[in-house]
């Protein structure tokens, strides 16, 4: 029964959570201009200046920060898996659980690379939040809605079997 709407909030969230692994979740420019952070699910990246308008910023260096992409990748995984459990709601509502944790875990870990990103380039000024970050708290939002149906629908069908 995938055309429930369990279903549909369950999708959205795993389209949330793959948006994230490819849109930047923070950046900073230095205060004269002279180095910009981008920070996204797979690296933190810093750039030096620009020459002209015309000329793209030469990179200077990558840091790796996989392990925010492979917890987003896993709490995608583990939701796909929960969606295709449609006739197994218990087991559902316990994949939903794990997927909170993984989207948990992604946040957290986000928090933390902005926190270590934000001190290497002037810790006075702050950076800024791109649409990247809100993603997970979306994703987690229709994780809770999906959870409310899925709960309704697993007592009605024991409301059901107390009436046989």
């Amino acid at each position: 029964m995938l055309q429930r709407i369990q279903t549909l909030f369950q999708a959205l969230a795993v389209v949330c959570l793959a948006l994230y692994l490819f849109m930047p979740i923070w950046s900073k420019t230095a205060s004269d201009k002279s180095k910009t952070i981008v920070l996204d699910a797979w690296k933190q990246t810093e750039y030096g200046p620009t020459v002209n308008a015309q000329v793209q910023e030469v990179l200077k260096t990558s840091t790796d920060t996989w392990y925010i992409g492979a917890s987003a990748a896993l709490g995608i995984l583990v939701m796909i898996f929960s969606i295709s459990q449609y006739n197994k709601r218990i087991l559902q509502m316990q994949l939903g659980i794990a997927f909170s944790l993984c989207v948990l875990a992604t946040s957290i870990s986000s928090f933390l690379a902005i926190r270590f990103a934000e001190a290497t380039l002037d810790p006075t000024q702050l950076g800024m939040n791109e649409l990247g970050l809100y993603l997970p708290f979306a994703a987690l939002f229709l994780n809770m809605a999906a959870n409310r149906f899925i709960r309704k629908d697993e007592q009605l069908v024991r409301s059901m079997d107390r009436l046989r």
